[in-house]
């Protein structure tokens, strides 16, 4: 027969994560940010751009694990760049439509026109383009739900250390 402990009090909780080795306190915190970071994630992607709906699909928490300091844990919130199963890539575009482009213009003076590739296999020339106008909804969706994830991550944290000492251990 097993029996659920419940965690009371933020030092129960401290006393119990120390115990713990490293690589577990890690994959804990770990999922605590994931499940903090959801607010921001639905905010993320109700404030994004909607014409084909790629760009609000991709929106996730991504791990990053290429970490240098073993005592931080980088995780953000922002576009998947994953591939699809029909091998399409998932909104490799965010940056541009979250930071802008400039104005393009040709590079030497002399020049008095741009080249492009056309949709037929022609070449297509234009004197300069404009660019995109910034719409930087994942710093909206930061600054509207940052306090909420915040609030949530103690007791996101305090449920992980609850559901792996009730998976890994017996009261006795």
């Amino acid at each position: 027969m097993t029996q659920d402990i419940k965690i009371s009090g933020y030092s129960e909780a401290v006393r119990i994560f120390d115990q713990l080795t490293d690589q577990m306190q890690r994959t804990l915190v770990r999922q605590a940010l994931r499940k903090s970071a959801q607010p921001m994630v639905a905010t993320a992607r109700a404030r994004a751009p909607k014409r084909t709906g790629q760009l609000s699909r991709s929106i996730g928490v991504v791990s990053l694990r290429k970490d240098r300091v073993p005592t931080v844990i980088p995780m953000a919130v922002g576009p998947v760049f994953s591939v699809t199963k029909n091998g399409k890539v998932n909104a490799f575009y965010a940056r541009f439509v979250h930071d802008g482009t400039k104005d393009r213009r040709p590079r030497n003076k002399k020049l008095r026109a741009l080249k492009f590739p056309g949709r037929e296999g022609g070449v297509v020339y234009a004197a300069r383009t404009r660019g995109m106008k910034a719409r930087p909804f994942l710093r909206e969706a930061f600054n509207q739900s940052a306090d909420a994830s915040v609030n949530d991550f103690g007791a996101d944290l305090t449920s992980a250390i609850e559901r792996f000492v009730n998976r890994n251990f017996r009261k006795i």
